[in-house]
């Protein structure tokens, strides 16, 4: 196997005959006698070890608003580093905010206030309006709940959308409130319509928020979607209430409009009201070549030109439009054009400035097979790769008009010519000089440690300043920075110190990260990082057991050098068992060849790989014991956990457990399931291979625990009651644990989710608790500067 040279010490050099480690992460200070604690199951669930980051909000080129620990509302000089009270806790606690948003004058906020949580995204509340030039309170709406609401750029006006899913613009200044739709519909006999807001399956799927409203950047036009669920099939699952509760003697349900594949989509459009004279509003569709469209995301290139992006239904074209609103019809222009004739397109927002007299419009684009960074000049519609190839940029982090810069965050680049996907760095490129920089790669933690991954970026209004956030390889922490061509630190602005004080207590897991040939022809690389035990020891003979979380799923990436404390930890520290994640074929940010290998036929290679891989750490590293394997997943992960074990024809595997998992792509919804597959009718054959149902027969000679809670709006119950169905007429023996009224993340039974699976780990497996000796020993290991 090909051995890996990373520039952060805390990474592994690794070669199949000597395989070795390295700590972690590395705390000064410590005395080489002291006894250390490992992680207990109570430590991590709930977690202990919280880790923060920026709190603040920039609002001009040197000053952001932040609360402080005892809920008043600041600002920060970051020039002068005065911090000057803006809003007092004793005003604040009326109403106990748990969103701010501040004007862009600096004069008003808004406040959210009462939250209800209604699905991953979508939250019912109420909102205030404070002036903090009068000290005056406005309740928006009469204090009724509102799906969203939101700024205008010009600061004395915001949208919001009502429980009848219309749009209203409010004005502060002339305390009028403009009805701006009409045609909203709360579910009933005639269908359901959502204006300014997502339905469930845009919501999760496309726009990742409940929020559909985009003013432009001067304020006067707001865009909004309007979305039609009246075709759209309903699901409904029961919500079974309190135990002993009168009120819950029978069950109610709760029914949402959720697209399954093949089935209805929701129609959508885009519309776009002028908030100044409220004339008629302008209705834009998708091109008639379009079929079946999906509007994947809005942008404003200019104060008069919207920017739709529509997918077909497959997601595997998509097209940008210019539509003029000034313009007296709804013709819309061609600006660009992506085809994916082997994957997928990706919804992606512009970023768009003007740069002398033309407009230019920055995004991610796969180019040459990466994800890069693209220039888009709105006038001659070229588009031209900024970043790198064999790397892949994660997020645009905006334009400095100043000097011409360009930043974004991405995965490693060129670092000894090999691509690391497991690390993050902020970059900067200059237009002209197409110089490369980057900018965090001397950044530095509290321990002296050399910042390995980027976890947020946030520049001052004028790109003078900047917070960063760094995530990995130890605990996190926040710095401000001044930018030039030679950073300067302003200040630590978050620290962590009470987790870093915290671990000074316990041991601290140590990693392997490797790569491990993959593919028919072993073309690619799959990644994989191992957890190590408490007592590990590479010259000892020993053989640990081994337990392998996987998720799997398109785009995903598990592998990282990013910090944390959690379920791995305790497994490790105190269990003895090594704890391994694999990305493999399929993963993210490791280039679309390897990315478009799960088209069409999900359950095949990401699956393989997860079996191959364990194998050839079985046979190469001399420490994993064969015998005592188990796998893991979620969701996806889920999914992949039933899969592996019903084609693990080598008994690779001695059980698995599986949570919340899809058990057939029929009954998830079309968006997330077509991206992938299509639909069932254009690829049968790939939905019916991808069917974790059909292979029930298969799940013999494995130890298995199908988990999932009945409210689950994601991926439904269904799911598992159609898995269980099939292993019980197949007369396959395994455990269940199903949690009432809980929904995909199972927040309200932490602990017993994991008590779960811990019990089933230990009989599975075989576990023991890690001895004193050992943890004696281990404290003695030169973890320290």
């Amino acid at each position: 196997m090909t051995s890996i040279r990373v520039t952060t010490i805390l990474l592994l050099v690794l070669n199949l005959n000597n395989a070795i480690s390295v700590p972690r992460h590395r705390i000064s200070g410590y005395s080489h006698t002291r006894n250390l604690k490992t992680i207990k199951l109570e430590d991590v669930i709930p977690n202990k070890f919280p880790q923060y980051g920026f709190n603040g909000t920039w609002m001009s080129k040197n000053e952001f608003y932040f609360y402080d620990i005892e809920r008043n509302l600041n600002k920060f000089n970051v020039e002068s580093k005065i911090k000057t009270e803006l809003l007092g806790k004793d005003v604040l606690k009326q109403w106990n905010a748990t969103s701010t948003k501040m004007n862009k004058p600096g004069t008003r906020l808004l406040l959210r206030y009462g939250d209800r949580q209604v699905f991953r995204h979508s939250i019912l509340a109420k909102y205030v309006v404070y002036d903090l030039v009068d000290k005056k309170a406005i309740n928006v709406a009469k204090e009724q709940e509102l799906w969203e609401c939101i700024w205008s750029p010009r600061g004395d006006a915001i949208a919001y959308v009502k429980q009848d899913n219309n749009v209203y613009v409010y004005n502060i200044v002339t305390e009028n409130e403009q009805q701006v739709t009409f045609d909203g519909k709360v579910e009933d006999n005639s269908g359901i319509i959502y204006n300014g807001i997502s339905d469930w399956v845009y919501e999760e799927e496309v726009f990742g928020s409940k929020n559909g409203m985009w003013f432009s950047p001067d304020g006067k036009y707001l865009a909004l979607v309007h979305l039609d669920d009246t075709f759209v099939e309903n699901f409904t699952y029961p919500i079974y209430g309190q135990p002993g509760n009168v009120d819950n003697q029978y069950p109610t349900g709760v029914t949402l409009r959720y697209p399954k594949a093949g089935t209805t989509n929701p129609t959508v459009e885009l519309r776009v009201v002028d908030t100044d004279l409220f004339t008629a509003m302008k209705v834009y569709k998708a091109p008639n070549d379009i079929s079946e469209p999906i509007l994947g995301s809005v942008s404003w290139i200019n104060q008069n030109t919207v920017t739709p992006m529509w997918l077909n239904r497959r997601q595997n074209e998509a097209v940008y439009m210019t539509c003029n609103v000034q313009n007296t019809g709804t013709f819309c222009l061609t600006l660009h054009e992506k085809q994916e004739k082997n994957g997928w397109v990706d919804a992606v927002s512009l970023e768009c400035s003007k740069i002398g007299n033309e407009d230019f419009c920055f995004y991610k684009e796969n180019i040459d097979g990466w994800r890069r960074l693209a220039e888009l000049n709105v006038v001659s519609k070229d588009v031209f790769a900024k970043s790198p190839v064999d790397a892949t940029v994660i997020s645009f982090k905006g334009y400095d008009p100043a000097k011409n810069n360009l930043y974004f965050i991405s995965t490693g680049i060129n670092i000894d010519q090999i691509t690391n996907p497991a690390i993050r760095h902020l970059y900067v490129l200059n237009r002209e000089s197409n110089q490369l920089k980057c900018v965090s790669c001397e950044i530095t933690s509290p321990e002296n440690d050399k910042c390995t991954f980027v976890t947020a970026v946030s520049f001052s209004t004028d790109f003078s300043y900047f917070a960063i956030t760094c995530g990995g390889p130890g605990p996190s922490y926040t710095k401000l920075m001044k930018n030039g061509d030679v950073l300067s630190i302003v200040d630590l602005w978050e620290g962590n110190f009470y987790t870093r004080d915290l671990l000074s207590e316990y041991m601290h897991t140590r990693f392997m990260y490797l790569r491990v040939p993959v593919g028919p022809n072993k073309e690619y690389s799959a990644m994989v990082k191992l957890h190590l035990p408490a007592c590990f020891d590479e010259n000892s003979s020993r053989k640990y057991p081994m337990l392998v979380q996987v998720y799997g799923g398109p785009d995903s990436v598990r592998v990282s050098d990013s910090f944390g404390m959690g379920f791995p930890d305790y497994m490790a520290q105190s269990k003895n068992v090594i704890y391994c994640q694999i990305d493999g074929r399929g993963s993210g940010n490791k280039g679309t060849d390897m990315l478009f290998t799960v088209n069409n036929k999900l359950g095949t290679a990401e699956i393989e790989d997860q079996i191959e891989v364990v194998k050839y750490l079985v046979n190469d590293l001399g420490f994993v014991d064969r015998d005592r394997i188990g796998i893991w997943g979620w969701s996806y992960g889920g999914y992949a956990t039933g899969m592996v074990l019903t084609h693990d024809k080598d008994k690779v595997f001695k059980g698995g457990v599986s949570v919340a998992p899809v058990s057939s792509w029929i009954y998830y919804d079309t968006i997330y399931t077509e991206r992938y597959m299509g639909t069932p009718k254009e690829n049968p054959e790939g939905y019916e291979k991808s069917d974790l149902t059909k292979y029930a027969k298969n799940l013999a000679g494995h130890e298995y625990l199908l988990i999932h809670g009945n409210a689950d709006d994601n991926v439904h119950y269904q799911q598992a009651m159609a898995w269980a169905r099939e292993l019980e007429l197949n007369d396959i023996l395994f455990e269940q644990q199903s949690y009432p009224d809980e929904a995909h993340g199972l927040t309200g039974v932490q602990k017993h989710l994991y008590h779960t699976m811990d019990e089933f780990w230990v009989k599975t497996l075989k576990l023991t608790e890690a001895d004193e000796k050992c943890q004696q020993a281990r404290s003695y290991w030169n973890w320290f500067k």
